[in-house]
Formats: structure tokens, C-alpha cells, sequence
């Protein structure tokens, strides 16, 4: 009996050992996948650059997640079925629908283009897209391919796979899809004009965000930088330089930030960028609108928590120390109980 409750008492003491290895391990992986984000921003966006603003009204999350063709050089896509939509002026379908997820796109889709889409991917998606609470515009509110990867089940190591295979023969999905003579052509020119290169594939850890536990967390990595994550959906500067026209006054002040602090003074800066100067505005008419923007920055700033940076986990730590240190002190002071029944 007393082996038993020594051995009971020894995994009381080493189990929140373990806990503190593994959550600092965690921790390390979280700091490495920020770095390697914060890297990748940097080049790609030089001192807060958007190379195109309609960036602000349409992109939130990088291309790489948005769009599932890294799919198509998965397992997943042997049972996968394809249709077509088109579109002239403006994007408008005049035939099929509008995919959530186009796996090609050819043309332009402001004259006309024709899209080629994956019926489960779209039959997936669209629950989301219909009853997603939008604050702002019409666009991504969570990375597409992080719902797809786990709808069919793709372990990270086969997508990282699936990356390698698509870097090394680019053109194996002309065979997985349907597409025409003159398609197919045309997407052998691009491919010799742009070709494939690992530097231009989706970067690792794009990847490992996909398959965070920590929902916010990930979504937070995946984001362009000029994004602010609420639990309304990401919102963007644009928003907030014509938010009278995209959302009521109820919805702004019921919304919860989920950024962090570092991440809120990044998009502030790219918010000043966009909206410029309320007092001297380019045009007279866009002073009210401009103010309105400043406006709506202050009241996020003021729900901005300031929860620990990542790395900062020092009230974690503490826990974890007491839970590990508590075994101990019930052990002590069963010992003393028992030498002072002893001496009686």
C-alpha cells in the first residue's frame, strides 16, 4: 500500500513537470512562427507598402490559404469533381455560380473570365460564407484552407508533401482537371513565364498555423498585416475610412478586438497611411468620413486588451509551479500529521 501511494504521489509531482516542458516547448514554437511571419511581412511590404489599396477592401488573409489549389496534389483529390462559371463586366456570373474557392481562374473578371471550381470544396465553404457574421465588405472572415484540411482529414506532413510535389511538376493538375485545349495552353505559358519555385510556394509557417489549436491564434498568423482580427471577422483600414456605408454604430461598439497590442499599432499605422490627414484632407467632402475613421480607431484602441506577448507567460508559469509544488506539500504535510499521531 505504501508503494502505491508513493508511486501516486511521485506522477502528482512529475506530471506538471512534464507540463511545464511541453507548455515552454509550445511557447518556443509559437515565438518561432511569429518571427518567421513578421520576416515574411517585412519583405513582402516594406515600411507599411501596400502595392495595390483596393488591397484594404478586399484581402485579409494571405492568397496562400485563401485558395485551395495546393489540394489538388493531395489524396483528397481523387474523388474530387469539377465545374465551370462565367463571368462578364465586372465579375458578374452570367452562368454557374460565383465560387467561394476558384481552383483556376483565366481571363479577367472585369470584361470576362471563366472559373473553374471544386463542387465538395464549394459545397463545404458556402454554409460558412452565407452565415459568417461580416463586419465589413464581402471577403474572407477565417482562412478557407484551414477549414478544408481538417473537412478532409489532411495531415500537415501530406500537405507539406503536397507542396514538394506541386514545386516539382506544376503542371500535374492539367490530368486532375478538365480543362480545354486552349486552357491548357495557356496555363503551360504561365507556368514557363512564372515558373514554380519553393520561394513562391505557400512558406512553412503558413502551414503549421493551419493546424494551431488556438483558432484566434492562427487566424491571427495567417492575416495580411494591415488587418485587425475582432470576433466580427478581420476588418481592414478601408473599413473603417467608409464604415457609414458597411455597418451600423451597434455593430462597431459591440465588437470584441482579439488582436494583440504589437499587432493593434501595426494596423493603426497602415490606418493612418489610408486615411491620411482628417484636418487637410485631399478633398473637402472626405473630411467627415476621415474624422469618422480617427474616430473609430480611438474607440478600438480602447478595447484593445494588452493580454502577454507571446513568450510572456509568466502567470502561466506560475500556475503550473503551484500545481507542480502542491504534491509536495500535501506529502509534508501528511508526514508531519503522521509523526505527531506517532509521538501520541
Amino acid at each position: 500500500m505504501k508503494k502505491l501511494i508513493s508511486m501516486i504521489l511521485t506522477m502528482l509531482i512529475l506530471l506538471p513537470c512534464f507540463s511545464i516542458v511541453l507548455f515552454a516547448q509550445k511557447n518556443d514554437e509559437s515565438e518561432k512562427l511569429w518571427e518567421e511571419k513578421q520576416a515574411y511581412d517585412a519583405q513582402l511590404f516594406e515600411d507599411g507598402a501596400v502595392a495595390d489599396e483596393d488591397s484594404y477592401f478586399d484581402d485579409t488573409y494571405y492568397g496562400y490559404v485563401e485558395r485551395a489549389i495546393l489540394l489538388l496534389y493531395t489524396d483528397a483529390a481523387l474523388e474530387f469533381t469539377f465545374s465551370r462559371s462565367y463571368a462578364y463586366a465586372e465579375g458578374e456570373p452570367i452562368e454557374g455560380i460565383f465560387p467561394i474557392a476558384p481552383i483556376l481562374t483565366f481571363g479577367n473578371p472585369e470584361n470576362a473570365c471563366t472559373w473553374i471550381h471544386c463542387d465538395q470544396i464549394e459545397e463545404i465553404l458556402k454554409p460558412y460564407y452565407d452565415n459568417y457574421p461580416f463586419l465589413c465588405g464581402d471577403r474572407s472572415g477565417v482562412p478557407y484552407l484551414r477549414m478544408l484540411v481538417k473537412a478532409f482529414d489532411i495531415s500537415k506532413e501530406e500537405l507539406y508533401a503536397a507542396r514538394e510535389k506541386w514545386c516539382d511538376d506544376p503542371l500535374f493538375i492539367i490530368d486532375q482537371i478538365p480543362l480545354t485545349k486552349e486552357e491548357t495552353e495557356l496555363y503551360e505559358e504561365k507556368q514557363r513565364a512564372y515558373p514554380t519555385t519553393k520561394d513562391k510556394l505557400i512558406p512553412d509557417f503558413m502551414i503549421e498555423a493551419l493546424y494551431l489549436e488556438d483558432e484566434a491564434q492562427a487566424c491571427q498568423l495567417l492575416l495580411h498585416p494591415w488587418c485587425l482580427l475582432t470576433d466580427r471577422g478581420p476588418i481592414t483600414p478601408y473599413d473603417l475610412g467608409w464604415a457609414e456605408d458597411q455597418a451600423d454604430e451597434e455593430v462597431w461598439t459591440s465588437l470584441n478586438v482579439l488582436s494583440e497590442k504589437d499587432q493593434f499599432e501595426t494596423f493603426a499605422g497602415y490606418c493612418r497611411s489610408y486615411l491620411g490627414d482628417a484636418e487637410n484632407p485631399k478633398y473637402t467632402e472626405d473630411t467627415e468620413r476621415i474624422r469618422n475613421g480617427y474616430e473609430l480607431l480611438a474607440m478600438l484602441e480602447e478595447k484593445q486588451s494588452d493580454p502577454p506577448k507571446a513568450g510572456d507567460h509568466t502567470v502561466a508559469y506560475m500556475v503550473i509551479g503551484l500545481l507542480a509544488t502542491a504534491p509536495c506539500g500535501a506529502t509534508l504535510a501528511a508526514l508531519s500529521k503522521k509523526r505527531r499521531a506517532a509521538r501520541l
